[in-house]
């Protein structure tokens, strides 16, 4: 453990995806190391940094989640993913509550697709086909977030306009998260 760290929010973004034909047949060790990067390394870090915060009696912890969490897509290809982050959703609620004595909020982030380095190889590189596309007008506005507007809500969480918000998943996604798809 670090002894000579300060800090007074912390922000989680892992992701991790495989690509299958059906939910049946995610092999066992795709399935485990997706969990393990989208699950259990933001429980890992949580638990490190949220004891110094309740040694500081403050702090606020930021988890990105997905819109993927919540929206229910045809085909297998995002099932573990999705699942991970459905976790990641309940994970922050279940710290959340735990943290209230302590003065330290934990939120989490449900972003849609948005315009990331990666995003924008994958779609360069073709491997996300009329995926893009269709992201860009089924339900989001006609288009896909951008970095600095998931960015301006991780700013209100540990910001003062966050000072009594915790236990929260809120969603930056244009309204995708509403239909399921």
């Amino acid at each position: 453990m670090c002894r000579f760290i300060s800090f007074d929010f912390v922000a989680t973004c892992v992701v991790c995806a495989v690509r299958v034909a059906d939910a049946t047949g995610i092999p066992d060790v795709d399935a485990a190391h997706v969990m393990d990067i989208n699950l259990k390394t933001t429980i890992l870090i949580n638990q490190r940094v949220s004891r110094i915060m309740m040694a500081k009696k403050t702090g606020r912890i930021i988890n990105i989640s997905s819109v993927d969490s919540e929206v229910v897509s045809k085909g297998a290809e995002r099932a573990i993913y999705s699942t991970a982050k459905a976790a990641v959703n309940h994970w922050t609620r279940m710290l959340a509550s735990e943290m209230q004595p302590y003065n330290v909020n934990v939120n989490a982030i449900r972003p849609g697709a948005t315009r990331t380095g990666r995003f924008m190889f994958n779609a360069r590189a073709g491997a996300q086909g009329d995926w893009i596309t269709k992201l860009a007008t089924d339900g989001s506005l006609d288009r896909v977030a951008t970095v600095d507007e998931v960015a301006r809500l991780v700013d209100f969480f540990a910001g003062a306009g966050g000072a009594f918000v915790t236990g929260q998943v809120l969603g930056v996604d244009g309204g995708a998260g509403l239909a399921i798809k």
